[in-house]
């Protein structure tokens, strides 16, 4: 379900096991996608992010609670961004279109 409020779009996760890609912060502080992937949870809200992707992929930025995100590898940077050690704040995430 999509849901436009004030020119934000927030998009609900109504399905389960979406696979996303995380995010590093690069060159001149850009968001970029890394190949570190997470499960988005059902019932999450995301806000889509009018960003470009980088590479050949075709992914689209979205904003999202870390607590809504269950890493598929368990490093030090999917940690980072997911829930724990962080159960509150938001991170950047990417999803196929």
């Amino acid at each position: 379900m999509t849901i436009f409020n004030n020119n934000v779009i927030i998009m609900k996760m109504e399905t389960d096991n979406i696979i996303c890609y995380l995010s590093e912060i690069g060159h001149k502080n850009f968001w970029y996608p890394t190949l570190k992937r997470a499960i988005i949870t059902k019932n999450c809200l995301l806000e889509k992010l009018h960003w470009i992707s980088g590479g050949p992929a075709k992914l689209e930025a979205y904003k999202a609670p870390r607590s809504c995100l269950i890493p598929v590898e368990f490093d030090e940077d999917s940690i980072k961004h997911t829930n724990p050690p962080q159960t509150e704040g938001y991170t950047v995430i990417w999803i196929e279109k």
